[in-house]
C-alpha cells in the first residue's frame, strides 16, 4: 500500500510530536509565533487533509532554521518507518472493519503520540537501530537533507478515547462499522506502535494483528504497568477477554492467547520466565 508521507496529517503528527521543543527551536520569537502555530494545528485537527493550513504552518516554521531542519528530519523518519509498516496497519484496519484508507490516519495518530530521540549526525542506517533501547508509554482513555539515523527512547501515549483519532481518523476516512470502530481505535493505535517499535528493533518488517495488540493490552491492565511484573497465561486470558468484551470484540480462546504470547515473545515485546510473561525491558509502560 502506498502512502503520502508529506500529507497534512503526517505534518500535523510531526509538529505535535516536537511541539514541546518548538520554543527552543524558534527562539525569542516563540511568544509571537505560538498563537499562529496553535491556530494552524487546530485547523488541521478540525479538518484533516487541508493543505492550506499545512503549507502555512510549514512556511512559518521555515523562517527558523533549527525548526525547519528538525521538521525535515522528523518527516523523513516518519516516511522511512511508515514505508515498512503501512501494509501491517492496513491489515489491522481491515480486521476492525475499517476502510483500509484509515491506515494512514492510524499511522499518523500513532506518530503524533510518539516521542523519540534523534541522532541526525550519526551515520548509521535504519538496520542498525535494533541495538537502541525503546520505550512505550501507554494510558487508556490510552538538519537539511537529514535522514533517520538513530532513534532511542520511543514513547507512546494513547490518550483518551475521545481524542485518540482527532485530526487523523475523520472526514475522508470512512468507517465500515461505525458503532464498533471508535472502541477499537486504541487497540489499532497500540498495534501500530508495536509494529513500529518491533520493525526497528528487529530490523525487519513486522505485522501486528488486533488479536496480538489486545493480548499486550491485557498484560498492561493486569500488571498495571509495574516494571518486571509478570502474569501467567490464564490471567492474561482473563484480563484480555475483559478488555475485548468491553470494547465489543469476541473473547479469545486459550490457544489463541498462547499463540499471541509466543509471537509477542519472539518479536521482543514480551519477556518470559518459566510460564510467566512480562513486558520486555525495552518497553516502558506508565499510567
Amino acid at each position: 500500500m502506498n502512502f503520502d508521507p508529506n500529507a497534512p496529517h503526517f505534518v500535523l503528527a510531526a509538529v505535535t510530536r516536537i511541539y514541546a521543543d518548538l520554543p527552543a527551536l524558534v527562539g525569542a520569537d516563540w511568544p509571537q509565533v505560538q498563537p499562529q502555530v496553535d491556530t494552524y494545528m487546530m485547523q488541521l485537527r478540525a479538518q484533516p487533509n487541508q493543505y492550506l493550513p499545512m503549507s502555512q504552518l510549514l512556511g512559518l516554521l521555515a523562517h527558523y532554521e533549527p525548526a525547519r531542519q528538525r521538521m525535515a528530519a522528523e518527516l523523513d523518519a516518519q516516511e522511512q518507518i511508515g514505508k515498512e509498516i503501512i501494509d501491517s496497519v492496513a491489515q489491522m484496519a481491515r480486521e476492525m472493519k475499517l476502510d483500509p484508507a484509515a491506515a494512514e490516519g492510524l499511522l499518523a495518530a500513532a506518530f503524533a503520540r510518539m516521542n523519540w530521540q534523534m541522532q541526525p549526525n550519526d551515520e548509521r542506517e535504519l538496520d542498525d537501530l535494533k541495538a537502541q533501547r525503546y520505550g512505550v508509554k501507554l494510558s487508556d482513555g490510552g538538519a537539511d537533507g537529514a535522514t533517520i539515523t538513530g532513534l532511542s527512547n520511543i514513547q507512546l501515549d494513547l490518550g483518551d478515547l475521545s481524542s485518540i483519532a482527532g485530526g487523523f481518523i475523520s472526514a475522508g476516512v470512512g468507517f465500515a462499522a461505525a458503532p464498533i470502530a471508535p472502541q477499537l481505535l486504541p487497540f489499532a493505535v497500540l498495534g501500530t506502535a508495536l509494529a513500529t517499535v518491533s520493525t526497528i528493533y528487529k530490523a525487519m518488517k513486522v505485522t501486528i494483528s488486533v488479536q496480538e495488540a489486545t493480548v499486550f493490552w491485557g498484560i498492561i491492565q493486569g500488571t498495571q504497568g509495574v516494571p518486571g511484573a509478570g502474569l501467567y497465561p490464564d490471567s492474561i486470558l482473563s484480563y484480555t477477554n475483559a478488555e475485548r468484551t468491553q470494547r465489543g470484540l469476541a473473547p479469545l480462546t486459550a490457544p489463541q492467547v498462547n499463540y499471541s504470547l509466543e509471537r509477542l515473545y519472539s518479536l521482543g515485546c514480551l519477556a518470559r520466565t518459566g510460564e510467566s510473561y512480562r513486558i520486555d525491558q525495552n518497553y516502558t509502560v506508565k499510567d
